[in-house]
């Protein structure tokens, strides 16, 4: 019973900043999770984004500034372009054996 579908670009771009500040991604995308479907918050909002940097040990102002800039932009759309060659459709997503050149990387989707 949603009045709003989020927009989850800059939710990428919140994992891409906090990921380049040594905050796991894994930690950032359960903030981001939370927020949205335990707390039922719009996360396409620059705002609530920002509390969860904070939540996340990540300075408010600058998350946010950088949010509302273009930066980190071209990065994240190419990661989306990579997982869409990985035919990723959803999340959770797991791919593995992508290390050894020798061998073909295998994915699969859904919850563990």
């Amino acid at each position: 019973d949603w009045k709003w579908w989020p927009s989850t670009m800059r939710c990428h771009r919140l994992i891409y900043f906090a990921e380049q500040r040594g905050v796991a991604s894994a930690d950032t995308n359960a903030a981001i999770f939370r927020a949205l479907y335990e707390q039922g918050k719009n996360v396409s909002k620059v705002e609530v984004l920002g509390e969860i940097a904070v939540e996340l040990g990540l300075t408010r102002e600058e998350s946010q500034a950088f949010l509302r800039s273009r930066e980190g932009e071209r990065e994240v759309l190419q990661q989306i372009e990579q997982s869409r060659r990985y035919k990723v459709r959803g999340v959770p997503y797991f791919i593995v054996g992508t290390e050894d050149p020798s061998t073909r990387p295998y994915g699969f989707s859904g919850a563990v």
